[in-house]
């Protein structure tokens, strides 16, 4: 982005906005961030095997088990062979979940997760229609988030920098509606001086 401001959000202004916002960083109960690979029992969707060949349903989640298990990253994996497009693209992340809302991803999936240390990973669970592999990628007890997490400060900075950016583009975009006007107000100038010569 051309008109992004490369300019700090400067440390007051981080501390003034988490002052007047600090209810957004309240944590009612605990919360989960849930990572996820799913695999379709069967289907279309197929992924390369160690040999070249190609792999699907239990053979597939096997592979993307035991790959994670050699220490790949959870998100690269995600994208590679997970069969669902709206998670893989944000490499399995479905962001952190209330303990009620694990009840979507089924009982299996749900008690794993609540067993769970952050950054374990499930075993492969089997599903109705195909299996998955779950991630605990953070936990958040409840409480008031601080400054001190980088997560936070990170949120904050983001929102704050999206604020600039778009107050940078609307004064950008003023500007050349107001240079656009002086233009036609010239050009019509000119115009009429050409009509009225002799």
């Amino acid at each position: 982005n051309q008109l992004g401001s490369k300019a700090a959000i400067a440390d007051p202004e981080i501390q003034q906005f988490y002052e007047a916002n600090k209810q957004t960083f309240l944590v009612p109960e605990t919360q989960y961030r849930v990572g996820l690979i799913v695999v379709a029992e069967s289907g279309p969707a197929a992924a390369p095997g160690p040999g070249g060949e190609t792999v699907q349903g239990a053979a597939k989640i096997r592979l993307a088990a035991s790959r994670l298990q050699a220490g790949e990253d959870f998100g690269l994996i995600a994208r590679q062979f997970s069969d669902d497009p709206q998670t893989s693209q944000l490499g399995g992340d479905l962001g952190y979940q209330p303990a009620a809302a694990l009840d979507r991803l089924g009982p299996a999936p749900k008690a794993a997760l609540l067993r769970m240390k952050a950054g374990e990973v499930s075993p492969v669970l089997t599903v109705p229609g195909g299996y998955f592999l779950v991630k605990l990628l953070g936990k958040r007890e409840p409480g008031q988030l601080t400054l001190e997490s980088p997560e936070v400060r990170q949120a904050v900075q983001l929102e704050l920098q999206n604020r600039r950016d778009q107050l940078l583009r609307a004064a950008f975009t003023e500007q050349l509606y107001n240079e656009a006007r002086v233009e036609n107000f010239l050009a019509r100038e000119v115009l009429g001086k050409l009509q009225n010569a002799p």
